[in-house]
């Protein structure tokens, strides 16, 4: 929904109209007047009294007030758009019932919703229904159910494997994947619809905790060692408490590597 699109850009603006406000504090008092005078260009510093000229050897106050010139702009810019932003996201605002609120396990009608979306080609769904190794690691924390019936470890998880299946991309959960001596299990596998081929899809959800973001580089240059590359066919997705994912940010990548 446009709601859950525009809702991180007004965080977004929030956070970066904050921050000018604090550098702004920070400069001279007075403003920058440039003008030109035959091939130069002059400038004088504004301070609600006669402007003074700056000359050659204070040219450091000059470029000083430039910036704070160019932080001054930037400023009324992002927060006009803030302003426009805060009117516009009541209207946004979906207040009745979703297509999304239908995906949800504890709807009456998911079971129902279900058995009509799954709906592979013949040569898709003999992958997608072969069983596989799956991960034995911490089952306890399978919780979350998938439109397609999977359980998985977050409710972002959710919105990738719901994504998936709703386009009818096909993909198994945590599938072993054996990469010279290490044995992985991506958070999905995917068999492109067209090519045939495999992709992979990991979601690094803890990207503000170091010790797992140290674990997710090192994970990604275990993949790169093996000619999996983000990007081409290894899809990655990040977030922190701070930065979820959407939905939407899901459905433009999923689109953009197996539906276009």
């Amino acid at each position: 929904m446009l709601y859950e699109q525009l809702c991180p850009l007004q965080a977004q603006l929030q956070s970066e109209v904050l921050d000018l406000e604090k550098e702004l504090k920070d400069f001279p008092d007075g403003n920058l007047f440039a003008t030109k005078n035959g091939k130069y260009s002059k400038y004088y510093l504004c301070n609600g009294r006669h402007p003074l000229y700056i000359k050659k050897r204070d040219q450091a106050l000059a470029q000083v007030l430039t910036l704070k010139r160019f932080k001054t702009l930037q400023y009324e810019e992002k927060n006009k758009e803030l302003k426009l932003l805060n009117d516009l996201l009541p209207k946004c605002q979906f207040q009745g019932k979703t297509s999304s609120d239908m995906l949800n396990e504890k709807s009456l009608y998911f079971n129902l919703l279900q058995s009509q979306l799954q709906d592979f080609p013949l040569q898709l769904r003999f992958w997608y229904q072969e069983d596989y190794e799956r991960s034995q690691n911490h089952p306890e924390h399978l919780i979350h159910k998938t439109l397609a019936g999977h359980l998985v470890r977050s409710k972002s998880e959710v919105l990738i494997a719901n994504s998936l299946f709703l386009k009818h991309i096909p993909y198994r959960y945590e599938c072993a994947l054996h990469l010279g001596e290490v044995k992985l299990f991506p958070d999905f596998t995917i068999l492109h619809p067209s090519l045939q081929t495999l992709y992979y899809f990991e979601h690094f959800g803890m990207m503000d905790n170091p010790a797992y973001r140290d674990s997710a580089f090192n994970k990604l240059k275990l993949y790169g060692n093996h000619n999996i590359i983000p990007g081409i066919n290894l899809l990655t997705t990040y977030e922190t408490q701070a930065h979820p994912i959407s939905s939407e940010e899901i459905d433009h990548l999923i689109k953009r590597h197996f539906l276009t």
